[in-house]
């Protein structure tokens, strides 16, 4: 759940995120993502994906629970999570020419994800803060125009 910080965040990302005409929004259904994209989509009457493959990551070997409750519960093995970052990646990549997504994720996720996307050979840990932007443009060639640019 969002703290008080948090929330203020959410209303003031509402105010930046509406310069944007998203052709879709994925979020993850972890109640941090829904909090902080609520107001959003409230003030634009938009609908979001609910994505569990955007929940955060967790490291345990234990896999029996539903993906979306793996990680408050601490479940996630390191194959399956990068299952799933990895099943993202391919689904940008096959999304070229649809328009803009906003992804409403996690900072491991998110790092998760370029990694794979620059096919890092090393595992880089990119800087990720709260209501921060990545954007990415994902064309013939993909590039990451910049990684977490503070946007509130």
């Amino acid at each position: 759940m969002l703290n008080k910080n948090g929330l203020r965040q959410a209303y003031l990302l509402r105010g930046y995120l509406s310069q944007y005409n998203f052709n879709q929004i994925w979020v993850s259904p972890l109640p941090r993502a829904k909090q902080t994209i609520q107001p959003y989509l409230e003030s634009e009457l938009l609908k979001c994906i609910l994505l569990p493959e955007l929940v955060e990551g967790c490291y345990n070997l234990d896999h029996t629970a539903p993906i979306n409750e793996r990680w408050e519960l601490g479940l996630d093995p390191l194959g399956d999570f990068r299952g799933r970052v990895k099943a993202i990646v391919s689904r940008v990549k096959n999304m070229i020419g649809d328009g803009e997504i906003l992804v409403v994720t996690h900072g491991h996720f998110i790092r998760e994800f370029l990694n794979m996307l620059v096919d890092s050979h090393s595992y880089l840990r990119w800087p990720i803060g709260n209501c921060a932007e990545t954007a990415l443009d994902v064309d013939e060639d993909i590039k990451v125009l910049y990684v977490n640019r503070t946007v509130i």
